[in-house]
């Protein structure tokens, strides 16, 4: 998560941070947070074993199987966080 800049270029770090944690051994899905303005993007990547556009259109979110985001107006990250956790874990509970 990177919170309180207001640089856009940052929603780009956070889309290539997504995918670059996908070359991490045994990671199957990934969810990078960014803050900008008052805004929290969030831009999720995946292997293609887990679909995470189900899981952010929960968050009013959208995309592809394996590529998808979602924008969360005037919330604390820490709280947008908590409902990604929440959103991936319905998810694994109802396959």
């Amino acid at each position: 998560c990177v919170e309180g800049d207001t640089d856009q270029s940052y929603r780009v770090v956070a889309a290539q941070a997504a995918d670059k944690m996908l070359s991490i051994n045994k990671i199957e899905a990934a969810f990078a947070l960014v803050k900008i303005d008052g805004t929290t993007y969030i831009s999720a990547r995946s292997k293609g074993t887990i679909n995470v556009q189900l899981i952010l259109e929960k968050m009013s979110g959208g995309g592809h199987y394996d590529v998808a985001g979602a924008q969360v107006v005037e919330e604390p990250v820490q709280s947008v966080l908590s409902q990604v956790k929440r959103c991936v874990d319905e998810y694994f509970a109802h396959p």
